[in-house]
């Protein structure tokens, strides 16, 4: 991969191809499911103690990489998708005359990595239970007839509080409870139809902006592969041969989890 994108850009030999990145993050992407493939495969055999884990996976995967990434951005200066393609994070803005990562561009970039995916990932699952999923998003108002089991839930909610009698004279509290009760129902499903109507629209903004980055890290107009790295001040770099000559010299991590003494993963596979 190395080898390509010195030829395609030979500018600047530390700057790493868009190929390399787009490997990087699909790489990124395909771990979750690989494991909840395997996590699923295992619970069919031991339901006792995985069926738990399977239904929360997500979570307990976002927890996991939370120690695996702040693992690696800490010692190596990337994540650990990054890492394996022999790439690293930079500051931008350099303090005391090193660009690497401090305490603060550590934990936002676990917010990226780690954060805004899983927040993501359950905002795309609450969008397709209430909107009708890939069919609804594929013939657009076909399906809009067809209500969710939320919106039912919440249709029959509303409907039992208004078919409460009005309390009497004596029983104004409970008249108080009845009403903030149809209030809080009306303010749940009016930010229920916002949601469905605005959360494409957003979700859409979201993929262009990472499309936009891409075409313009391609043809140099930015040195920024992404608008979180934009955020954080940081800029993706190759490892150079100071920083394996660095990590030789530093040895293994201390933590159980650190990568082969001679630097990335990616290298050892090279010259093994």
């Amino acid at each position: 991969m190395e080898f390509m994108s010195d030829m395609l850009s030979g500018a600047d030999a530390g700057k790493p191809s868009l190929f390399e990145l787009v490997a990087q993050h699909k790489m990124t992407e395909l771990l979750e499911p690989a494991l909840r493939h395997i996590t699923s495969v295992y619970a069919h055999r031991y339901p006792r103690y995985l069926i738990r884990i399977l239904n929360w996976h997500e979570e307990v995967y976002a927890a996991i990489m939370l120690v695996v990434e702040r693992h690696y951005l800490r010692n190596y200066g990337g994540s650990f998708t990054e890492h394996f393609y022999g790439i690293k994070r930079v500051r931008v803005r350099q303090i005391g005359g090193s660009n690497a990562l401090t305490r603060g561009d550590v934990w936002g970039s676990l917010v990226f990595l780690v954060g805004l995916p899983l927040v993501k990932s359950r905002l795309d699952q609450y969008y397709d239970r209430i909107s009708g999923g890939d069919a609804a998003r594929l013939l657009g108002n076909v399906f809009s007839q067809q209500r969710s089991p939320d919106a039912d839930a919440d249709a029959e909610a509303q409907a039992q509080a208004e078919r409460q009698p009005e309390p009497a004279a004596s029983s104004l509290a409970a008249g108080s409870l009845a009403a903030a009760r149809r209030k809080m129902t009306a303010l749940r499903a009016a930010v229920k139809r916002a949601f469905q109507q605005y959360y494409p629209h957003a979700n859409c903004i979201y993929h262009l902006a990472t499309a936009l980055y891409y075409v313009a890290y391609m043809f140099d107009r930015t040195g920024y592969s992404s608008p979180w790295l934009h955020l954080l001040g940081l800029q993706i770099r190759r490892l150079s041969a100071a920083d394996y000559r660095a990590m030789d010299a530093r040895g293994p991590a201390k933590s159980g989890l650190a990568a082969p003494p001679n630097g990335s993963v990616l290298r050892l596979m090279r010259n093994a």
